[in-house]
């Protein structure tokens, strides 16, 4: 449009069927992704990038990250998700990442007990990250439920952790 506006000198001349398109087109990527994210953000219980294991001196125990989920919705099925990142280390995976994940109710039943080896994966955009984890869990408890994070695998810098019950209306707007 600057072009065509600096060549003719005036508004009248210019064609605008193609920045108008280009308008609507972007508009609507807007309202779309606009209307997805707030629909994810509504039934978050718990996100986090958990601290991983970055400066961990090899041999030393592995660190454990504990956080409280706080279930709304007993009965309902809901989801954790779990993806070792590399934060803002701007460097790639390079080998694979062991971790352990458990979720435990108040009343200390296990929920989630699942040692994990991720192997790291290449995407065509954003370079080579470790695989994501996801599982199913359906709570009976009302009530603080205690996620423990361990980080077996040295210099990972982060964990990346999403508790989700799509009976939540009335999440955190991300």
């Amino acid at each position: 449009m600057y072009a065509q506006v600096r060549g003719t000198g005036g508004l009248r001349d210019v064609t605008w069927g193609v920045p108008a398109v280009i308008l609507v087109v972007c508009g609507l990527f807007g309202i779309g992704a606009y209307w997805l994210d707030p629909g994810i953000a509504r039934t978050t219980l718990l996100e986090v990038d958990a601290q991983g294991s970055l400066g961990v001196p090899v041999g030393a125990s592995a660190p454990v990250r504990e956080y409280d989920v706080l279930v709304e919705h007993p009965g309902v099925e809901h989801e954790l998700f779990v993806s070792p990142t590399l934060g803002d280390s701007g460097g790639e995976a390079d080998g694979a990442v062991e971790l352990h994940v458990q979720l435990v109710d108040p009343a200390g039943r296990v929920l989630v007990d699942q040692p994990l080896l991720l192997e790291p994966e290449c995407r065509r955009t954003s370079g080579c990250g470790w695989q994501d984890w996801t599982a199913p869990f359906t709570p009976t408890t009302a009530a603080a439920h205690r996620l423990a994070v361990t980080v077996v695998t040295v210099d990972v810098p982060a964990v990346h952790l999403l508790v989700t019950d799509p009976e939540k209306t009335d999440g955190p707007w991300t």
